[in-house]
């Protein structure tokens, strides 16, 4: 009888095993070769990527993490419910390649705010992101014999998921959710990639949830985001949802692992427009909120971020957005840590004492579903001026 119990166990391990590296496979065959690299072939198309990077099926494995961080080349269209880590940050060298959608205009673009390379075929649509090589990716593109971007200055690039071409400028679109769907008291969390609708739904009834954080751009953004278009917004805030809006800018160095650095002040007005341009284009009304993402970092680079976030709040506030900034505690709560033109709101994700500002009320602890440890968040039913955060 045991006997019979151990050979049952192992024959379910074993074909356990054998659907994960079925899910692994690539959608089509590889071929290896003596330089080092191979050729991955999907819908026609043919890309010589480095031997070493992995080869995720999407198809077989919709539930896999399209992730731009680390190396590997993505085959099939992104999943509505990836199984993704949270808190990753940075970008880095990787390629997905998935069926183009019908209506899709063809063509290339480059969009330096995201690192990342966008090209349409006919067939295929080619996203190719990189970190520090940009020259690795474009020869990958064009090993392929893919048209590569014009000369011309690209747009932003569009929130994953959001067909090519629509609108990025802030008049162009009409807004799809009211002032009030980033105003909020409560308990959220803020996922690595937008969840689908039925998640949401799911979390909405039974979790005491009532806002979501949407990583709605930056270039250290890491997880791919089908869901996230205008038509999801307008969803889920019809459903009851609020929003707070996250832009993973540049960072400090050594804030994040293979994260880009902020390479002057100046920085931080792109970043906002950039910012703006995606807010737009996702339905959120101007004077809404958004957050720069900014990680702990050693005190010697106080200055460098600093100068940065304040050309972020200067752009945002003149063009009639709200600045805000997502940081550790132990930098937003010291007195020397706020930038001179100073955001309108903050957070914080910590179990220290969060960070606050003239008039601003104690944020309230909340659980982020994606992680084991509570966060903070500080958001009030309408902004308040921040001056500089109180020792506590």
């Amino acid at each position: 009888m045991k006997f019979g119990i151990l050979a049952r166990a192992l024959t379910c391990v074993l074909a356990l095993l054998a659907a994960a590296l079925t899910a692994a496979a690539p959608a089509t065959a590889a071929t290896a070769s003596g330089d080092g690299g191979r050729t991955v072939r999907y819908h026609g198309v043919s890309l010589r990527v480095p031997a070493a990077w992995p080869v995720v099926d999407l198809d077989r494995a919709p539930g896999s993490c399209v992730r731009f961080d680390r190396h590997a080349v993505y085959l099939g269209r992104p999943g509505a419910a990836q199984d993704c880590p949270s808190h990753l940050r940075g970008r880095s060298e990787a390629v997905l390649v998935q069926p183009a959608a019908a209506g899709t205009a063809q063509g290339a673009r480059a969009d330096t705010a995201a690192h990342e390379i966008t090209v349409t075929t006919a067939q295929v649509t080619v996203t190719a992101t990189y970190g520090t090589d940009r020259a690795a990716v474009q020869a990958i593109l064009d090993s392929a014999g893919l048209p590569r971007p014009g000369r011309a200055p690209a747009e932003p690039a569009a929130p994953a998921g959001r067909a090519a071409g629509a609108a990025t400028n802030a008049a162009a679109r009409p807004a799809a959710v009211g002032p009030g769907s980033t105003s909020f008291t409560g308990q959220g969390f803020d996922p690595c990639e937008a969840p689908s609708s039925a998640v949401m739904g799911n979390w909405l009834n039974s979790s005491p949830y009532g806002a979501i954080g949407l990583y709605i751009g930056g270039v250290n953004r890491s997880c791919d985001q089908p869901n996230l278009t205008a038509d999801w917004v307008a969803h889920q805030a019809a459903a009851g949802w609020h929003f707070f809006p996250l832009y993973v800018g540049y960072q400090a160095p050594g804030a994040c692992s293979g994260c880009a650095t902020i390479p002057s002040p100046g920085q931080g007005t792109s970043d906002a427009d950039d910012a703006i341009a995606q807010l737009s284009s996702l339905g959120f009304p101007a004077g809404t909120p958004v957050f720069m993402d900014s990680e702990a970092y050693a005190p010697a680079y106080n200055g460098t971020v600093l100068d940065y976030l304040s050309a972020w709040t200067t752009e945002l506030h003149a063009r009639g957005y709200l600045s805000g900034v997502y940081g550790s505690t132990w930098a937003a709560r010291s007195p020397t840590w706020w930038p001179t033109t100073p955001p309108r709101r903050c957070r914080t994700s910590s179990t220290s004492p969060p960070c606050r500002g003239t008039g601003a009320p104690a944020p309230r602890t909340r659980r982020s579903p994606t992680t084991s440890g509570p966060v903070t968040s500080a958001s009030t039913s309408t902004p308040t001026v921040m001056t500089r955060p109180t020792a506590v």
